[in-house]
């Protein structure tokens, strides 16, 4: 503003007006803030301009368990949040609180039996409680944890119709569960070759997220790209989101890349026809 110094509220008012009118065209708007514990006033500041200006809007926080009443928020605009309001004859608060909390090692025995298609008294107590004490009864943990289970073939059904560790894993130390995503992670990247821990890497190179088309061109640079090298790059990408470690999305559209011709000699590859690829997104978990 010429002539005039910046304050924090004319920075409140800019961003609040410029996501309104960014969002204005849209019936419904999700906004999710992650880590709000860590917010400072003026950032609650902005949500509660939000929340008397905007229409169709959700706010959706999320954050450690913590005391609404410790953050750097408005005690007024708490309270404003928290009243219940008639709505259609019934009385709702602007706010609602979800709390998740660890699964329980009943919980993990449960949601065990029902990948595994068995009943719980089927597993032996030894395989829970070792699932549960890696994975912490965090949700997520548990079941990228059975996963492996699966994956590793670490489980056996035994003579006495019990479904246990396999006999080769028999010795608790040798049962080998990762406690933290990073190891799970290098873990998974363990089970591919060479090539495809390449390829990988490239992906991170170009960002959280990265295109099919845009991976292909820069794998292979300028060269005309021959649509076994196509199918190679797909299928590696599709097992490292069956492995979990890439999400698959799909904007539509297409996507034209020229392949060459390398069935007859392969050093003096020809350019042929373009061909239709589609627009496929992927990021990293």
């Amino acid at each position: 503003i010429r002539g005039k110094k910046i304050t924090p509220n004319d920075v409140l008012e800019f961003v609040v007006d410029a996501f309104l009118l960014h969002t204005a065209r849209y019936g419904f708007v999700l906004l999710a803030l992650d880590d709000v514990q860590w917010m400072d006033s003026l950032s609650w500041k902005v949500v509660q301009r939000l929340v008397d200006r905007g229409k169709g809007l959700m706010i959706l926080c999320l954050c450690r368990p913590f005391a609404m009443e410790d953050a750097s928020i408005d005690p007024g605009f708490l309270r404003q949040i928290q009243e219940e309001k008639a709505e259609n004859g019934k009385k709702n608060p602007d706010l609602s609180v979800i709390e998740l909390q660890p699964f329980t090692e009943s919980d993990v025995l449960m949601i065990l039996s029902a990948t595994l298609g068995c009943d719980p008294g089927c597993i032996k107590e030894e395989v829970c409680k070792h699932l549960f004490k890696n994975s912490g009864g965090i949700p997520y943990y548990v079941r990228e944890l059975i996963q492996v289970m699966n994956q590793d073939d670490l489980l056996e059904r035994g003579n006495d119709g019990l479904i246990g560790w396999r006999s080769s894993q028999s010795e608790y130390n040798q049962i080998t569960l990762h406690t933290d995503m990073n190891e799970l992670l290098l873990h998974r990247l363990d089970r591919f070759q060479f090539d495809g821990r390449t390829l990988l890497q490239l992906g991170a190179i170009i960002g959280f997220e990265f295109s099919f088309s845009e991976l292909l061109e820069i794998q292979y640079l300028s060269m005309n790209i021959s649509l076994t090298q196509v199918k190679q790059v797909q299928g590696q990408l599709s097992r490292a989101v069956k492995e979990n470690i890439l999400i698959e999305t799909c904007h539509g559209g297409i996507h034209k890349i020229q392949l060459s011709d390398t069935s007859s000699h392969p050093e003096h590859s020809k350019p042929t026809d373009n061909v239709d690829i589609p627009k496929k997104m992927y990021s990293f978990r």
